[in-house]
């Protein structure tokens, strides 16, 4: 199920037309993918709108002929986002879990899937947007709140090119513009102190 309001609202708020243009053709395409480029586009307007982090570009060449979904230009350098979208795809599967796995699979699914796409010395966030609608999302999963789950796996070698790990709210539960967030200071490049205090003003970390 689609939610134009919402689609006509993120479209709206990039903040350059050639971003507008390329995801309204992305979505006129659609099917499958559709809320992932949703998730892609919220996370667009919680760094520009609330952290107040321009934009520089999306679709951003890193590795090969890989990509992130953007880059947004920090005071204390250039920042590497790439968003990962878990929601079923039909009854059947979200009650069962099915590929979307349980919240831990998804984490560490989402940063073994960006870490491929990252450059060596660069401050790298993965974004989690998981949009289930039939069991609670990661988002208001309390228990990985307080035990910081992520943080577990951020502390494995095997990630150590990801700064920080994001876990963005519900769609459909009043909290699109909420997120959490956990820092990897074992990371190759740690988030500074500068971009923390920025992230932190905003987060909604229960267990703080």
């Amino acid at each position: 199920m689609k939610n134009p309001e919402l689609e006509k609202f993120l479209l709206n708020a990039l903040p350059k037309d050639e971003f507008r243009e390329k995801f309204k053709e992305r979505l006129k395409n659609a099917e499958d993918d559709y809320w992932q480029i949703m998730s892609e586009m919220r996370t667009i307007y919680i760094f520009d709108k609330v952290l107040k982090i321009p934009i520089a570009n999306i679709e951003a060449k890193t590795i090969k002929e890989k990509d992130v979904d953007f880059t947004a230009d920090s005071e204390d350098g250039k920042i590497y986002v790439e968003v990962k979208g878990f929601r079923p795809i039909n009854e059947a599967i979200a009650k069962r879990g099915g590929w979307l796995g349980s919240d831990d699979e998804k984490i560490a699914r989402a940063l073994r899937r960006s870490q491929n796409k990252f450059l060596e010395n660069s401050y790298n966030i993965t974004v989690i947007a998981d949009e289930n609608t039939i069991r609670l999302p990661i988002f208001m999963n309390l228990l990985t709140d307080l035990e910081k789950t992520p943080e577990i796996y951020l502390n494995n070698p095997d990630y150590n090119k990801t700064s920080a790990l994001m876990i963005l709210g519900g769609m459909y539960y009043g909290q699109q513009y909420n997120y959490k967030i956990w820092y990897n200071d074992n990371s190759q490049k740690p988030l500074s102190d500068n971009l923390k205090n920025i992230f932190n003003k905003h987060k909604s970390n229960f267990y703080k």
